[in-house]
């Protein structure tokens, strides 16, 4: 026998019979209902018959065969006639059969059955009165030795059940109790029947725990159903269903005791359940669920990863073993999506966490959208987005995640249980998208909906301690955007309760003790309670201490008490301190299956301390790593808005790994590397899907045709689409090309000399880029500030120890650029004093080291391209200049100079045409976009002087689109064919969202409205004829944004992107008029004599000496804030 029968009490199972009897109502008031019905047995049917005392047995006799003849007539033909007579013969026959004759009994026996027989087809209660009555004098009648006595109890026990079933009265119910017990009691130990009606004990048993909710009746049936199963033969074919019982009562008894040694048995006794049912079984699936249901719970009170395992083996057999069509498909695809997703939660396996989507998605197709268990099913799918957008940071994944959560919640009004875990999951993603998008609507609605989860959730519910975390959550985050202490406070508060409402063990404990510490450290910083800081750090310890080493989660507490122990070390000076808050923040960083943010995170944080204690070889080893983080995270599978928000969490992080790189004396190539890897990603990713193919159809056609397929289904950036969760949505088509263009990426690079396609630069290429002139990378950071100088003849290294990172800083915050007109004279005398803090601190002992001495011409000028990073990516390098009176003291008087984001931008650029044109070539299209008057914005009046005079420079040696007053359609629409753009129009600089900087044009509506042709409008163009893109307008070359600086996004640099070789713009707002006479000097040198022929050069001269003739003027020459901003960037 199995182990759970050893822990019977082998000298009696049954001994505990006698004392539960003594527990149950008295029997006389259990029965004494059956005393009004005694009347109505003894009472006549209808009509009259006549019987002689001799004739009476025959009688009885005959009444009795009439009777079982139309019971077998009703049993072929289903006639309610048949049965009616059949009880109207036994009545007769019980009427007529005295008290005390021998064939009482029997008659009562049968007349009983036939009213069941008749309650079982009309279920009429009175009817099923009376046959519980008539069996209850049957077994009154027969005695205790009589050989049917089982039988009889046994049919009166099941007309109890059936009116217990229908009333759920309790009197009926522990009378059944007391019948069975009798059962067992009566026959020898070895009864066929002795294990049913022990069966049937237990589940009286648990029938009234559930009525009355006495812990005692939970010992009770376990005694039971444990007896069951123990006098039960192992090929019994009742023995499965005996232990399915014994398993679901000891379940009960756990949710309610919490006791291990239950849930252990529950496993025993399913797993031997599963074993004893055979495959073709229906209901071994309901079973193989069972059990992967406890397997599950024990891994949730415990973390046992091998019960997971085992769970989703046999959630995924249960799947297996059901039929397509069955109606309780979608419920076994959920628990393997259950375990699945649980399984990422504690190992971070991406595949894990795609499969369950998958699942979630497949079992809402296989069920009616009108199921009860459709709220579950959305919850579900929910919950599993929103894992995978804290994985990926895609946006439409949180946006279907809140879609479902609300659907969720409208479907489950009629399911109580289905409300509470629907609304507490809606206020969980809700809350979600607030953390992402930062809207306060998502915020306050987040907080109504998890108030209204803990109103409405039970609690003894496994679910209450989580929405209570969750409420504390939102009122933390209310808290960081209001400063409203009190919602601190409160947030505190029911962290507390959630834990209260917690058991040990619980799989969601740690993260509320996490939260509690968070809270803690969080109110330390307003109150300046060294207490709370204390406290906060014993509770993150606890936390962790209950978290495995390599659980996924484990990286943010480690985060946390990193920053915990910083605090700590700050207030106390412990060096202690210091070096545990390196140590665990450092560990954070390199648990691979943590969420890749949460580990940048965590490695910022290792950095910044390790740099306290001049640890510089351990700070680039980690920078380094977490560089390399970010092609993981940001690919071509987000969209541009996703891969924004994915790029602000490593703002800085490729400056400073530079900076560390030549700290540990690094070569000057590595530390221009790290910075390539790190800036500008996201324009990298779209320049590589529009880069020049030339040479690869040279060296593989197929290939290259193949290639060009891929990237143009997915040229855009991917757009948010809405979600439709019945679809097959993983993988979506998008999702399958990219993978193909992956693999076909990975084939190009197995080709002879494409080894890097598509890849970092490696120095060849970096050198290359110099051919027609050098390249200037400034960098600035609090550890140094250095220019790496690209050259043909390789990597120099020019240190700037006077530009230091807090000085660059301080000129920033000045906002110089910003000056209202009445400002403007103190501020252009300020800026004169930046511009020459640049100069010597920068531009001088960067181009002296370089040799480059003043020319006595523009056009002797050697072209340079400047690259700014971190704080000096606005910088304007070329109106560096001294502040003595002489001209030559200044970058224009010894460069040309250009600037571009990256070298990747520049080759990009050089690649897109051909360097030069002439008329004899062809003529080129000019398209024309003028904006004099724009809705909210003032007028521009030298707009349309400005057209006249660049179409009067450029006469015929050009085709003229012109637009005045567009929308941004039509632009688009045009755009396309042109070789040079000219804009007059406002420009905007968007610090919130760089990405919808842009043009300012209006609507085509009744009456216009502002209308903005965005980067992101930009970006999505791939402009095949692109030359020279002009901006006459404000800020397009400007880049504010302080967590995008590396990523340079502004105007200009998204012009760049779609197609154009050059591209000229503004670091900042321009005057109208100073506009009108830069753009007129600029088409008078690339235009001379009414024909239009340039070169490269040509572009970056032109724009030079338009510059310098506005710079050198008696109107201007003091104003640099009047022509400073005007920029070349490109070829």
């Amino acid at each position: 026998m199995s182990t759970f029968r050893s822990t019977l009490d082998e000298a009696d199972p049954t001994s505990w019979l006698k004392d539960l009897e003594t527990k149950l109502i008295p029997r006389e008031k259990r029965t004494g209902w059956m005393k009004t019905f005694q009347a109505r047995i003894r009472a006549p049917p209808c009509g009259t018959v006549h019987v002689t005392a001799g004739d009476l047995f025959d009688f009885i006799r005959a009444q009795a065969n009439a009777g079982d003849e139309m019971m077998s007539r009703y049993e072929q033909t289903g006639r309610m006639g048949d049965l009616e007579e059949a009880i109207k013969a036994f009545r007769w026959a019980v009427y007529i059969t005295p008290e005390n004759h021998p064939y009482r009994a029997a008659m009562l026996y049968n007349y009983g059955n036939m009213l069941e027989r008749r309650y079982e087809k009309i279920p009429d209660e009175e009817c099923l009165k009376e046959a519980i009555c008539v069996s209850y004098q049957v077994v009154q009648l027969v005695p205790k030795s009589h050989p049917f006595r089982l039988a009889i109890m046994d049919t009166y026990g099941k007309k109890l059940r059936l009116r217990y079933k229908r009333t759920q009265q309790i009197e009926d119910l522990e009378e059944v109790i007391w019948v069975s017990c009798q059962a067992i009691q009566a026959p020898p130990t070895g009864h066929p029947r002795r294990a049913r009606w022990l069966n049937i004990i237990g589940r009286m048993l648990k029938d009234r725990y559930e009525h009355i909710g006495q812990i005692e009746d939970l010992g009770l049936m376990i005694k039971a159903l444990r007896s069951a199963a123990q006098v039960t033969y192992d090929t019994c074919p009742d023995l499965v269903t005996y232990l399915s019982d014994l398993g679901y009562g000891l379940t009960i008894r756990y949710e309610r005791t919490g006791e291990m040694k239950d849930l252990a048995e529950v496993l025993e006794v399913f797993r031997k359940v599963v074993q004893a049912t055979p495959d073709t079984c229906p209901d071994l699936a309901n079973y193989l669920t069972k059990l992967g249901v406890e397997l599950t719970r024990r891994y949730e009170r415990i973390g046992r990863t091998e019960d997971l395992a085992e769970a989703i083996q046999v959630f995924r057999r249960a799947v297996q073993t059901t039929a397509d069509t069955s109606s309780d498909l979608a419920r076994y695809l959920t628990n393997v999506g259950s375990g699945l997703t649980r399984q990422y939660e504690r190992e971070g396996r991406r595949e894990d966490l795609e499969e369950a989507i998958e699942l979630s998605r497949r079992a809402i197709r296989a069920m009616p959208m009108d199921s009860p268990d459709l709220a579950t099913h959305l919850t579900n799918l929910g919950y599993r987005l929103v894992l995978r957008h804290e994985r990926t940071n895609k946006m439409d994944d949180l946006q279907e995640a809140i879609t479902l959560s609300r659907q969720a919640e409208e479907a489950s009004y009629n399911n109580d249980s289905d409300s509470t875990a629907s609304v507490g999951n809606l206020g969980g993603v809700l809350l979600y998208g607030y953390k992402r998008t930062k809207q306060m609507d998502h915020l306050e609605e987040a907080y109504q909906i998890c108030r209204k989860a803990v109103q409405i959730t039970p609690v003894d519910d496994p679910y209450y301690g989580k929405w209570l975390c969750n409420l504390a959550h939102v009122l933390t985050e209310r808290y960081e955007h209001t400063r409203q202490r009190k919602d601190l406070e409160v947030a505190i508060w029911w962290s507390r309760k959630s834990i209260q409402a917690s058991f040990d063990g619980d799989i969601d404990l740690r993260a509320q003790y996490n939260n509690l510490g968070t809270m803690r450290v969080t109110r330390y910083e307003q109150t300046w309670q060294f207490g709370d800081l204390e406290e906060a750090i014993r509770i993150s310890r606890r936390a962790i201490k209950a978290t495995p080493d390599d659980h996924p989660y484990l990286a943010g507490q480690l985060k946390n008490l990193g920053a915990m122990l910083k605090s700590q070390y700050e207030r106390t000076g412990c060096l202690k301190d210091l070096e545990e808050a390196i140590h665990v923040s450092r560990k954070a960083a390199r648990i691979t299956s943590a969420l890749p943010l949460e580990r940048i995170s965590a490695a910022s944080l290792a950095i910044r301390l390790m740099l306290k204690q001049e640890d510089y070889n351990n700070s680039y080893a980690l920078c380094v790593e977490a560089l390399d983080l970010l092609q993981l995270v940001c690919s071509r599978h987000l969209t541009l808005e996703d891969q924004q928000y994915v790029v602000s969490h490593f703002s800085g992080l490729a400056t400073l790994a530079c900076s560390l790189a030549l700290q540990v004396r690094q070569p000057p190539f590595r530390a221009l590397q790290l910075l390539e890897a790190g800036r500008s990603v996201i324009f990298g990713l779209i320049m590589n899907d529009r880069s020049n193919t030339s040479k690869l159809k040279a060296a593989d056609p197929t290939l290259c045709a193949l290639y060009e397929e891929l990237r143009l289904g997915i040229n855009d950036p991917a757009e948010s689409s809405q979600p439709q969760y019945v679809d097959e949505a993983v993988p979506t088509r998008r999702l399958q090309a990219l993978k193909k263009l992956e693999k076909c990426l990975h084939d190009i690079r197995q080709l002879p000399a494409f080894d890097s396609f598509q890849q970092d630069l490696n120095e060849e290429q970096m050198k290359d880029a110099s051919l027609n002139g050098s390249i200037i990378v400034v960098n600035i950071t609090r550890l140094r500030s250095d220019a790496i100088v690209v050259s043909q003849a390789g990597f120099s290294l020019v240190p700037l120890p006077g530009l230091g990172a807090v000085q660059a800083q301080r000129w920033i915050d000045q906002e110089m650029t910003s000056a209202s007109s009445s400002q403007r004279g103190e501020m252009n005398k300020r800026y004169r004093e930046f511009l020459g803090w640049l100069w010597y601190e920068c531009a001088e002992p960067i181009l002296t080291k370089l040799g480059y001495n003043v020319q006595s011409s523009p056009e002797n000028l050697p072209r340079t391209w400047w690259i700014g990073t971190g704080l000096a990516s606005s910088f304007p390098f070329h109106a560096a200049r001294g502040l003595r009176a002489d001209e030559n003291d200044s970058t224009s008087s010894r460069v040309l100079s250009s600037y571009t984001t990256t070298i990747k931008a520049l080759l990009h650029a050089r690649e897109r045409v051909s360097a030069s044109f002439s008329p004899n070539e062809q003529l080129l299209n000019l398209l024309m976009v003028t904006m004099a008057h724009t809705p909210g914005e003032d007028d521009l009046p030298g707009v349309e002087c400005e057209r006249s005079i660049v179409l009067d420079l450029l006469g015929s040696s050009v085709h003229v689109n012109k637009l005045d007053q567009p929308d941004s359609a039509s632009v688009m629409r045009q755009i396309g064919d042109c070789h040079i753009a000219h804009f007059a129009c406002h420009g905007m600089s968007d610090l919130a969202d760089p990405f919808q900087s842009g043009l300012l044009l209006q609507t085509k509506t009744t009456i216009p409205e502002k209308e903005i042709l965005s980067v992101r409008k930009l970006c999505k163009q791939n402009l095949p004829h692109g030359e020279i893109a002009y901006l006459s307008a404000c800020s397009t070359a400007e880049n504010r944004a302080k967590q995008l600086l590396d990523e340079v996004v502004h105007v200009v640099n998204g012009f760049q992107v779609a197609g154009f070789r050059h591209v000229i713009g503004a670091l900042w707002p321009s005057d109208d008029r100073v506009c009108v006479k830069v753009a007129k000097l600029f088409y008078t040198e690339i235009c001379r004599n009414g024909v239009l022929e340039y070169t490269d050069r040509d572009v970056a001269l032109a724009l030079h000496k338009a510059v310098s003739v506005i710079s050198t003027s008696d109107d201007y020459r003091k104003r640099p804030l009047h022509w400073a901003q005007y920029v070349h960037y490109g070829a």
